[in-house]
């Protein structure tokens, strides 16, 4: 956020109220990047975006600026989708296991440095935080982080949206149980993930082996059992949204000093599906579960596919077969 904010600085200062953002103001912010990639900028857009829908409107903007328009170059664009390492996400879920404890051991109490919501700077650092909320907060990004890691869900597919994401109802719970890969071999209970209608690629339906974890949500952090209400969910029964989850989330990264790039949970997608094309799932399948196409996943992932002996050996004796004819 400190490379978004500093360009915002730079461009048109921080004082400026959103009544005067002027289309010309955005193409202002486009044209002058000072050095960040076209592909960061349009994560940057995203999050204006949604930051004037959910906001802007009632604090006076003119406009909902739409940047379609805005292209990547392919000089530009990442050869593969960044994702973390199983070593990586095995020291994530460190750091949000430690996150989940207290910083002053001593008072018992949360303490964090980021913005959020109304909340006002402390005298000497830090900031006043509502305790039961930072605790139920950060158990749900815990839980948020293991549920995308083990299903491949699109972000907004889970949480932060009232008509798009996971409601109680959207829970199925089959019976059994598989082994898991997912930092450590032992047996975990399978959960049925019916994605709704209105996503990007409308309902599937998705096999996760994390219905422990759900199990934790529904118990532990619903405070709204009615099966209309939402998996994820603020301490008022509402979708907590994605953005506050991703200030949690860009915490945790911060204390662990991933520095060198900014993780974000489509990660934890990418991570998915590479852990299904490793354990050599067929595409198709790989493909239909993620809702994408087989396309995307073979141009995407084809560093890991072509990794496989199995693929390369199937390649070769097909070539064999071909010269032979």
């Amino acid at each position: 956020m400190a490379d978004l904010r500093n360009n915002c600085d730079t461009v048109w200062g921080l004082e400026t109220a959103l009544a005067d953002m002027t289309q010309e103001r955005w193409d202002q912010y486009i044209s002058s990047r000072n050095g960040i990639k076209l592909s960061t900028l349009k994560a940057h857009l995203r999050q204006f975006t949604s930051l004037l829908r959910h906001h802007g409107l009632a604090l006076g903007a003119p406009l909902i600026p739409e940047f379609d328009h805005v292209a990547v170059p392919k000089s530009e664009r990442a050869e593969r989708q960044d994702t973390i390492t199983e070593a990586q996400f095995e020291e994530l879920v460190k750091a949000l296991i430690a996150f989940l404890g207290f910083e002053d051991q001593k008072n018992r109490t949360y303490k964090r440095d980021f913005r959020l919501g109304k909340n006002k700077a402390k005298e000497g650092g830090g900031r006043d935080v509502d305790q039961t909320l930072e605790a139920h907060r950060r158990r749900l990004l815990y839980r948020f982080v293991m549920v995308l890691a083990a299903s491949g869900l699109r972000p907004h597919e889970a949480a932060g949206s009232a008509d798009k994401s996971l409601r109680l109802r959207d829970i199925e719970d089959p019976g059994y149980s598989v082994e898991s890969k997912q930092l450590s071999r032992r047996e975990r209970p399978v959960v049925f993930l019916n994605v709704r209608n209105n996503t990007k690629t409308g309902r599937r339906t998705v096999a996760a082996v994390c219905g422990d974890v759900i199990e934790k949500i529904q118990e532990d952090l619903c405070v709204d059992q009615s099966p209309d209400a939402p998996l994820f969910q603020d301490l008022d029964g509402r979708p907590i949204r994605l953005l506050t989850l991703r200030l949690y989330f860009n915490e945790v990264c911060r204390r662990m000093e991933m520095r060198d790039r900014s993780p974000d949970f489509y990660e934890l997608r990418h991570l998915w599906i590479s852990r299904q094309l490793q354990e050599g799932k067929l595409v198709r399948t790989v493909a239909k579960t993620a809702g994408s196409s087989v396309k995307l996943i073979t141009t995407t992932y084809a560093h890991i596919l072509m990794s496989s002996e199995e693929t390369v050996r199937s390649l070769y004796e097909q070539q064999l077969r071909g010269e032979v004819g």
